[in-house]
């Protein structure tokens, strides 16, 4: 076995590949890893969109968690899918996210928030409304 004392055993040189093109690597450094600049760049770019496209799956993930939630509680709060009125504080304390809904709609003058057929609407003293989708009622 040759040895260089630039570049160590040449069998071992000869093994190291890019790690974007896979291409065999020839003398440089005995830790690099791509072969040149251009690969560095592509790789490390490619890198960093697969990062940011599984963080923005695992974002809407967790949106789509948490309107599942606030759908399922109003349901338990209203079981009877008619209007009434319940405490806003003790609803954020069985896990409802304000923030998260499906849409919003005007009715009568005022803005009512829905996670999909079901929602509601603020009212003074920490108070909120709630009802079914009126258009969206069977009967």
């Amino acid at each position: 076995m040759e040895f260089n004392i630039l570049e160590g055993p040449s069998s071992e040189r000869e093994s190291a590949r890019c790690a974007h093109c896979n291409k065999v690597m020839n003398g440089g450094r005995s830790d690099r890893r791509f072969c040149n600049d251009l690969c560095r760049n592509t790789y490390n770019r490619e890198k960093r969109k697969q990062e940011a496209n599984q963080a923005g799956e695992d974002i809407v993930e967790d949106i789509i968690r948490i309107i599942r939630k606030n759908y399922a509680l109003l349901k338990k709060l209203n079981p009877l899918e008619e209007q009434l009125v319940a405490d806003r504080h003790s609803i954020y304390k069985k896990g409802f996210n304000f923030m998260y809904y499906t849409s919003t709609k005007m009715i009568g003058g005022d803005r009512y928030y829905f996670c999909f057929d079901h929602g509601w609407r603020d009212l003074e003293y920490g108070l909120i409304e709630l009802l079914v989708d009126p258009d969206l009622v069977k009967y």
